[in-house]
């Protein structure tokens, strides 16, 4: 851009070598120095975006369904503090693949016969059917903010199945957790 007032005057306007840009805002002269960009991002800050994006869209694909929604609403609400659904998912997804390259996560819930629960699971970044080795702990409780461990489950072709019976009233909703990371929102179940 060049100049289109005098430099030397109080008046200039413009910008200089990709340096200094003069201006006049609010009755006042201004003269700004340009932001230099950084070079291209490091190795790990593309580490990073990457899981952000990972994450982003596979909360994207889950959140089609509503109940999907709601039951990450209710991470974030109730175990979170006021975060929302999307900053709870996120969250819970890029530590999840801090620590495992693809982890999985549940896509949807079945309830079975009563109180017994099976959850689809996928793999964040392949979207394959979830195949993550250990084991994922089960909990449940009348409410969302009152939940209980159950027990301790691995994924069984793609699948998580719940083996424990609770009562009924003591299973309302339901959430699956690893390493203290949430894998799926909190479910209502019946």
């Amino acid at each position: 851009m060049k100049l289109t007032a005098p430099l030397l005057s109080f008046s200039a306007t413009g910008t200089i070598a990709d340096a200094v840009t003069y201006s006049r805002a609010g009755g006042h002269d201004i003269a700004k120095k340009c932001p230099k960009h950084h070079t291209a991002p490091s190795a790990a800050q593309q580490a990073q975006r990457k899981k952000f994006t990972d994450a982003a869209h596979f909360f994207i694909m889950l959140t089609i369904q509503s109940a999907s929604r709601d039951a990450w609403r209710r991470v974030g609400t109730y175990k979170m503090g006021a975060a929302s659904g999307h900053n709870a998912a996120i969250a819970s997804m890029t530590g999840a693949l801090t620590e495992v390259a693809d982890p999985s996560f549940a896509t949807e819930i079945n309830m079975l016969d009563p109180p017994e629960v099976e959850w689809t699971m996928l793999n964040v970044t392949s979207n394959d059917p979830g195949d993550e080795a250990g084991d994922f702990e089960l909990w449940c409780g009348p409410s969302p903010g009152n939940l209980h461990f159950v027990e301790k489950v691995a994924i069984v072709g793609g699948k998580v199945t719940s083996t424990k019976y609770a009562d009924e009233e003591d299973n309302q909703y339901w959430v699956i957790r690893k390493t203290g990371r949430y894998r799926s929102g909190i479910y209502k179940a019946w």
